[in-house]
């Protein structure tokens, strides 16, 4: 089951470099996913490049970034690539996370250099989510763009990755890594203002560097347990947005964000004793993406926690995601 149920996709014409390109040397994927994070309330786009570049490959890379006005950082180390969002892109995405029951999706798909962007939204948004779109694709801006799609979400699957899949990408190429946090009674009424008490499914609203987290439910019932502030998005689904005072995403988005950088859809669910993640990462990258879930989970707040794996499996050889909270 999805926590918001319908979905828009704006198709960015001719953004990037096609495969990855830095000059006339291909440096990645043809088609891939790029993870976007709100910092010092400026977004960027993150990317961990499969293979590791040469200085002319990078020196080609810098070049391409000046040529298009958009800032790059690039990690040797980690291969990871760093790119701050044009200002009159990070303003729609800004502009749609204000919005209660809505969110960008913090993962985009960039295919033969057009870059796909989902916003995610209760049905009952649709008038307001349509004037933010109508107005946007009426702007003047640097890029081509179109709406790609606009409607209910697909077979309870984020529409990226359908469109991935639909593409000719295998599933193989991904991974399902299941997690579990058992609550220890107390763990559950005062751990972020009480919020685990309640129940049902969830999805943070962006990958923000904050000491504030917005947290987007469809929740078992609207008898809302906690002392967090709420809005209820739409009372026949019980959705309902909620802003808690806690690092806890911004610790994600130190550790999984910043240094995984590799595709991460990313649902929570909420029961009696225990609180279940699922991600979806990429496997060529599937070692770091556990290295920063063990910082995750290493971390002061969290060490005594009691998390552990439930599943590490290949979409491929899954059979389904019925059961991923989107």
């Amino acid at each position: 089951m999805t926590v918001l149920d319908w979905c828009a996709v704006l198709e960015l014409q001719e953004v990037n470099p096609k495969f990855l390109s830095a000059g006339e040397i291909h440096v990645g994927e043809k088609d891939h996913f790029h993870l976007l994070g709100n910092e010092g309330e400026k977004w960027f786009f993150y990317r961990r490049l499969r293979n590791e570049l040469n200085s002319e490959e990078r020196q080609h890379l810098y070049e391409h970034s000046e040529r298009i006005g958009m800032e790059l950082e690039l990690d040797v180390p980690t291969n990871i690539i760093k790119m701050a969002i044009p200002e009159f892109q990070g303003k729609l995405y800004t502009t749609v996370n204000k919005m209660v029951g809505c969110r960008i999706s913090p993962v985009t798909f960039q295919k033969e250099g057009n870059v796909f962007i989902s916003i995610e939204f209760s049905k009952n948004r649709r008038r307001e989510v349509s004037e933010v779109l109508m107005d946007y694709i009426s702007e003047e801006l640097p890029f081509k763009r179109r709406l790609a799609y606009f409607g209910p979400s697909r077979e309870n699957v984020p529409y990226l990755l359908n469109m991935y899949s639909a593409a000719g990408n295998s599933l193989g190429d991904l991974v399902l890594v299941k997690t579990k946090w058992v609550f220890r009674d107390d763990e559950k009424r005062s751990d972020v203002g009480g919020v685990f008490q309640n129940k049902g499914i969830l999805v943070p609203k962006q990958y923000v560097d904050g000491g504030t987290d917005e947290l987007i439910w469809r929740l078992d019932s609207l008898n809302v347990k906690g002392n967090n502030a709420y809005e209820v998005v739409d009372p026949s689904n019980y959705i309902v947005e909620m802003t808690v005072k806690s690092r806890y995403f911004s610790d994600f988005y130190r550790n999984l964000v910043r240094g995984y950088c590799g595709v991460s859809f990313f649902g929570l669910r909420c029961d009696n004793d225990a609180l279940e993640n699922y991600f979806i990462v990429e496997k060529h990258t599937l070692q770091s993406f556990l290295q920063g879930l063990q910082m995750q989970w290493s971390s002061e707040a969290r060490k005594n926690h009691h998390n552990y794996l439930v599943e590490v499996r290949d979409l491929a050889s899954r059979g389904g995601l019925d059961d991923f909270p989107f």
